[in-house]
């Protein structure tokens, strides 16, 4: 897991498979992060992640996640 996404425009469902079919976990829009829950407990991603419609996304890598976190720890409580 190296990088945090940040929806931009569009949507993002969010689904786990356990081997029965998937499951969606929730649907991500404009202004939420995605991976970052897998990013701060230093693991792989834990869901798949399928656009619903025209999605831009920010890709925020790993190292400047945690550097905008020790600059700001209330991005933490968002």
């Amino acid at each position: 897991m190296s990088e945090v996404r940040g929806i931009v425009t569009g949507e993002i469902e969010l689904f786990a498979d356990d081997g029965t079919g998937k499951r969606t976990l929730r649907v991500a829009g404009k202004g939420e992060l995605v991976g970052d829950i897998d990013v701060l407990a230093g693991r792989d991603y834990s869901e798949y992640a399928v656009a619903k419609r025209n999605t831009e996304v920010l890709k925020i890598e790993r190292r400047v996640f945690f550097e905008a976190i020790d600059q700001s720890p209330k991005l933490l409580q968002a």
